[in-house]
C-alpha cells in the first residue's frame, strides 16, 4: 500500500512540475492555438489579391473595349499638341495599348530638343494624359527660309517653316552677319568678321537685364558686328546702339525718350544713342517692320 501511495505522489509531483514549467499556466492565461488565426490571415490575403486582380482585369477589358476616348496634353508651348501626339502615335479612337509609352517618350525627346521631360500616363475609361516640360526659348533666327528657336545659351531647340508660333510665344528675333550652322540640339554657329563672336553672349545678357526687354518691348536685335548693333522696340522704333558698350545706359536712355509725351510715338522713328548722353530722334515713315508680324 505504501508503494502505491508513493507512486501516486510521484505522478502528482511530476504533473505539478509540468504545470509550473508551462508559461501559459504561470501567467494565469490559458494557451491559445494560433493555427486558426494563421489560416484566417492567409485567406484574407488571398481574397484581397484576388479582388485587386479582378479589378485590374475588368479595368483592362473596359479600356481595351472602349479604346482612347480622351487625350489631355499639358505644358506645350513651342511644340504643338498635334506634333506630340503624332510622334507618340496616340489618337482618339485608337487602341488603348496601341502604343509603347517609353518608346513614344524617347522618340519625342529625340525629335524635339526643347522637350526636356515628358510623361505619358493611362487612366481608366480611356483617358490618356501627356505632361510635357519644355526648355525655355528666348530667341529665334531665320536661315534659308527656315526658323529656329534658341535657348538662353543659343542652342537650337526647335525648328519651324513659319515664324508665327515663335512670335506668339514672345521670342525675340536675332539677326547675325551670317549663320554657319543651325542644327537641332547644338549651339548655333555664326560667322563674324571679327572671327570671335563670343561677344554676342555678353551683349544678349546685357540686353536681357534692361527694363525694355523685361517689359516685352524688344522685338528684334540686329548684330552686324560688335561695333554696329540695332534694336527694334515696340515694332516701330529702330534704335541704333553703336558698339556693345554701356548697353544698360543706352537702352535706359531710349526708355526715357519714349516716355516723353511731347513726341508722337505711334509713328515710326529712328533713335540714335551712339552717345547716350544726347540721344537723337528722327521720324522715318519708310521703316518697314512688317516682317515682325506673325501673319506675314
Amino acid at each position: 500500500m505504501r508503494e502505491n501511495g508513493d507512486e501516486r505522489n510521484g505522478q502528482s509531483k511530476r504533473m505539478s512540475d509540468a504545470r509550473r514549467s508551462d508559461p501559459s499556466v504561470r501567467s494565469g492565461h490559458p494557451r491559445k492555438d494560433n493555427y486558426g488565426s494563421k489560416i484566417s490571415i492567409k485567406l484574407k490575403l488571398i481574397l484581397a489579391f484576388s479582388l485587386i486582380t479582378l479589378i485590374f482585369i475588368v479595368s483592362a477589358v473596359i479600356n481595351i473595349s472602349i479604346g482612347i476616348r480622351e487625350i489631355d496634353v499639358k505644358g506645350v508651348e513651342l511644340c504643338t499638341r498635334e506634333e506630340i501626339l503624332s510622334v507618340a502615335g496616340i489618337e482618339e479612337g485608337s487602341g488603348y495599348f496601341s502604343y509603347n509609352t517609353s518608346s513614344a517618350e524617347k522618340k519625342i525627346k529625340e525629335l524635339y530638343p526643347c522637350v526636356v521631360d515628358i510623361r505619358i500616363s493611362r487612366s481608366t475609361f480611356g483617358k490618356v494624359t501627356v505632361s510635357v516640360t519644355e526648355e525655355k526659348a528666348l530667341w529665334y533666327v531665320e536661315s534659308y527660309s527656315e526658323y529656329f528657336a534658341l535657348s538662353e545659351d543659343l542652342r537650337v531647340i526647335k525648328s519651324e517653316e513659319n515664324k508665327k508660333r515663335f512670335i506668339e510665344c514672345g521670342l525675340v528675333r536675332l539677326d547675325f552677319p551670317e549663320i554657319k550652322s543651325a542644327v537641332l540640339g547644338k549651339t548655333i554657329e555664326i560667322r563674324d568678321d571679327d572671327r570671335d563672336p563670343s561677344y554676342v553672349f555678353d551683349l544678349l545678357s546685357d540686353i536681357r537685364a534692361t527694363d525694355l526687354y523685361n517689359a516685352g518691348r524688344v522685338d528684334q536685335i540686329k548684330i552686324k558686328n560688335k561695333f554696329d548693333v540695332y534694336v527694334v522696340v515696340d515694332r516701330r522704333h529702330l534704335v541704333s546702339i553703336g558698339n556693345c558698350t554701356e548697353i544698360a545706359y543706352k537702352l535706359g536712355q531710349v526708355r526715357d525718350v519714349l516716355s516723353d509725351s511731347r513726341f508722337d510715338w505711334t509713328k515710326k522713328s529712328e533713335i540714335l544713342v551712339f552717345d547716350p548722353k544726347s540721344p537723337t530722334v528722327r521720324e522715318n515713315s519708310e521703316l518697314d517692320f512688317s516682317y515682325l508680324n506673325p501673319t506675314k
